[in-house]
């Protein structure tokens, strides 16, 4: 019998990396994305590979872009020809480039009004668009998988997406705006998804996590 199958977004690095380790070690062939980490990817799915003798495939996406999270899902999906797990990981926080291109976080009123716009829609392009993307084709790939099980007679298996969310859905900050608006509005998402994966032994959930130290 194949392998269950688990993509990680954005697993070329801290927590992203560690999920795909710990679903590796549990028999899972493993699914590792990058967006500019390359390098590091590989290096990740070789040690996984030598160290639990899984498959780990590379591929990259930006997730921010409109079709980069369907592309991911189905080359996933096209290679293994099943999805069991699947977790959105990729995100980003807001910092702005000062006038000497510097990274800075303003606070409300001090962010410079040139930069309001463009950097909310920055963040929730990745955080919440990508994620909800991710999301609608993974679902679809699954429910297509649970549908051909009650087909043949047997029940469906059971299978999982998972968003990393933050505490900062509840938690504002003023200088963080932005990304607490993304893990807002993605929790809404998670509910209305699981509504309909349920039916089909899909869960769906958030993980909300706090202050993390990653490399």
């Amino acid at each position: 019998m194949a392998n269950p199958v688990c993509l990680v977004t954005g697993s070329s690095s801290g927590i992203g990396a560690a999920i795909a380790g710990h679903f590796a070690a549990h028999g899972y062939d493993v699914v590792i994305n990058y967006n500019s980490g390359r390098k590091r990817a590989e290096g990740i799915a070789a040690d996984l590979r030598q160290a639990h003798g899984n498959d780990a495939l590379v591929l990259g996406a930006d997730l921010s872009q409109p079709e980069a999270a369907f592309n991911l899902v189905d080359r996933a999906y096209e290679h293994y020809g099943r999805l069991d797990v699947v977790i959105s990981n990729s995100g980003v926080v807001n910092y702005i480039p000062d006038a000497e291109g510097n990274l800075v976080r303003y606070r409300f009123h001090e962010a410079p009004i040139e930069h309001l716009d463009r950097e909310m829609a920055r963040v929730l392009d990745l955080n919440l668009m990508g994620a909800y993307r991710l999301a609608q084709r993974a679902l679809k790939h699954m429910i297509d998988q649970a549908e051909k099980e009650v087909e043949s007679g047997t029940n469906p298996l059971h299978r999982s997406i998972l968003f990393i969310a933050s505490i900062s859905d509840t938690a504002p900050e003023a200088t963080r705006i932005p990304y607490g608006v993304s893990k807002a509005a993605l929790n809404h998402a998670i509910l209305g998804a699981a509504f309909e994966g349920g039916p089909h032994n899909i869960t769906v959930n958030g993980l909300r996590p706090g202050v993390i130290d990653t490399p």
